[in-house]
């Protein structure tokens, strides 16, 4: 009955050890499963905040195009008012030169 009684405690140390054993091996792959997937979930968070912030540059990119844009067509527009302005006085001059039998560079044209 001894020997029954070490033999069984015996048994029973080896399963507590393969049982301690096997706790350590799931805890690990629980711990491994985690940080991957920890790791995936972040990637992926991260990903998304940089398209995030690359779509915000861009259309940001694209507002300050348009604002200089129309800073270049309203440019655009005061050069051509100064233009029409100046023919008008540049025609008056030409008249005058012609009369005088003098040359006169017309500028702007």
């Amino acid at each position: 009955m001894l020997i029954t009684l070490t033999h069984i405690n015996n048994n029973l140390i080896i399963r507590n050890e393969i049982l301690d054993s096997l706790g350590k091996q799931a805890s690990k792959q629980a711990s491994k499963q985690a940080s991957k997937q920890a790791s995936k979930q972040a990637s992926k968070q991260a990903s998304k905040q940089a398209s995030k912030q690359a779509k915000s540059d861009l259309n940001s990119t694209s507002q300050s195009k348009q604002i200089i844009l129309q800073e270049i067509n309203k440019v655009k527009e005061k050069r051509t008012i100064l233009e029409k302005i100046i023919r008008l006085f540049t025609k008056h001059k030409r008249i005058t030169a012609k009369q005088n039998k003098q040359k006169f560079i017309v500028p702007f044209k």
